[in-house]
């Protein structure tokens, strides 16, 4: 009785957090423009207009799926709003990158993006609210102490290579390593969430909490001792999603703290990579290591030049974060002085869903971006392999077939998100198929994939999310009288 009457107040509360949504969008959306209106440095009105055009067709899926209980995942609502920071305030702030751009060009840059944006919302919204997925099974873990043992240890074996690796200690060809990177990688990555989500439904005990704890602090502080900070980013907003869709309470002060220790080690990133190109850093160095970078972090906002650095330091983020330069570069020399590439781009996707166990000699994942530095004098073969800059899928659209590409682009991925919501909604967030579409939603956050990044990460995440539904997981059957986070058709 006491069982039923818990699940008879979880299901009133989900239903009154569903009714509030509409209510969080417009005050997160106040908040939105009010922010935008304090930060901005462009007082063009047709600038103004072109950023507004992005930000309003990107808040348009997240208000959809605020309006509605039953649109499963927000995946392109996720993704649609990747576009505000990559696109939009860049456009705002006048950032380095395309100041040499007319007014105009930038207004057509953000007319593509919103054109992309609108047919994206159509498509998924059409393909969500259409194909009803109702599956008489699924396969999911299990409560199982088995499964439990694999999670754990996948987790441990990930948080051991990313140790290993930047110290140097694996000594594989480049083959083996990307495979066996690959395995690791996704694996862990898949364990971490199921371990967090765990915590968050209170299904952890406090010596697993605290193993998991050490666990999370290397594989953060390992990964971005190679000065990726956006790999460690994707790790810990992984941990703080699973624990959020396990507890349904956003865990606010550590989302805080991440990102204030985020934003301050971007600061001092660009000299710490110029101090230690290429360097090994074993674990036992972490601390001079971290008061080194914390240092060259601090120098923009303690020194007597710290105007000029902060000015130096705001291009260097944003050129990690802005996307809407490299559109504007591939719009104004294509098709004027270069002509379209036709799929070049796309040419290696094929190769690259080939094993490399069964062809070891097979191209890089990002040969894709590479193409689009080379052709466009951005770097040269040499230099793509020691850093590369990434341009994302609707600069790539456009290099390769223009207007109508990204037009097309826009609709591929707005019906391939709206099917995997669908196809993952009413199964349980540790099933096979909302695993799988947890894992589309989390590369929606890597905004500076190419096509054949993009496509490789996914193929690989994939492989081993299927072993892991045929080693791990059971079948069982749906109980539509729960309520699930995401909708409340759904199950926990």
């Amino acid at each position: 009785m006491r069982a039923k009457l818990n699940q008879n107040e979880s299901a009133i509360i989900q239903e009154r957090l569903f009714s509030q949504r509409l209510t969080f969008f417009w005050i997160a959306s106040c908040l939105l423009f009010l922010y935008v209106f304090i930060t901005a440095t462009s007082s063009n009105l047709l600038i103004w207009l072109g950023a507004s055009l992005i930000i309003i067709t990107a808040l348009i899926p997240t208000y959809l799926w605020c309006s509605s209980n039953d649109l499963g995942l927000p995946i392109l609502p996720i993704a649609a709003l990747t576009f505000l920071p990559t696109h939009a305030f860049p456009l705002l702030n006048e950032h380095r990158q395309i100041r040499s751009y007319s007014d105009l060009s930038q207004f057509i840059a953000a007319g593509t993006v919103a054109g992309f944006l609108i047919l994206a919302t159509a498509s998924w919204y059409f393909t969500v609210t259409r194909l009803k997925v109702n599956p008489g099974s699924y396969i999911a873990f299990g409560e199982n102490p088995r499964s439990y043992t694999v999670l754990w240890t996948a987790l441990t074996l990930f948080a051991a290579f990313t140790i290993a690796d930047p110290a140097g200690w694996i000594n594989l060809d480049g083959g083996t390593f990307a495979i066996v990177r690959a395995i690791t990688g996704s694996t862990g990555i898949f364990s971490l969430f199921a371990l967090y989500y765990r915590w968050g439904q209170g299904k952890l005990d406090s010596k697993s909490k605290l193993y998991l704890v050490i666990l999370s602090g290397f594989i953060l502080t390992s990964s971005i001792v190679g000065l990726l900070l956006y790999r460690g980013a994707a790790y810990f907003l992984t941990a703080n999603i699973g624990y959020f869709l396990g507890s349904r309470r956003l865990p606010i002060k550590t989302l805080a703290v991440g990102l204030a220790l985020f934003s301050f080690l971007q600061l001092g990133k660009a000299a710490m990579r110029g101090a230690h190109s290429d360097r090994l850093v074993q674990p036992w160095d972490y601390p001079a290591w971290f008061s080194e970078w914390a240092e060259l972090s601090l120098q923009p906002l303690i020194s007597s030049k710290a105007e000029g650095e902060k000015q130096e330091d705001s291009a260097t983020i944003s050129d990690r974060t802005g996307l809407i330069h490299l559109l504007l570069l591939t719009q104004s020399q294509t098709p004027e002085n270069r002509p379209f590439l036709l799929g070049y781009t796309y040419e290696p996707v094929p190769e690259l869903l080939v094993p490399r166990i069964f062809d070891p000699g097979k191209i890089w994942a990002n040969e894709g971006t590479f193409r689009l530095n080379i052709y466009y004098g951005k770097q040269t073969r040499d230099s793509v392999y020691k850093t590369t800059i990434g341009w994302g899928l609707l600069a790539e659209a456009y290099a390769n077939f223009g207007f109508v590409g990204c037009g097309m682009l826009g609709c591929i991925l707005g019906s391939f998100y709206g099917w995997t919501a669908s196809w993952a909604r009413n199964t349980p967030l540790l099933s096979a198929r909302s695993l799988f579409s947890i894992l589309i939603l989390l590369s929606t956050l890597t905004t500076e994939y190419c096509a054949t990044s993009y496509i490789s990460t996914l193929f690989q995440s994939s492989a081993s999310l299927w072993l892991f539904s045929v080693l791990l997981m059971e079948k069982f059957q749906p109980d539509k009288r729960q309520v699930s986070t995401m909708s409340p058709s759904g199950v926990l």
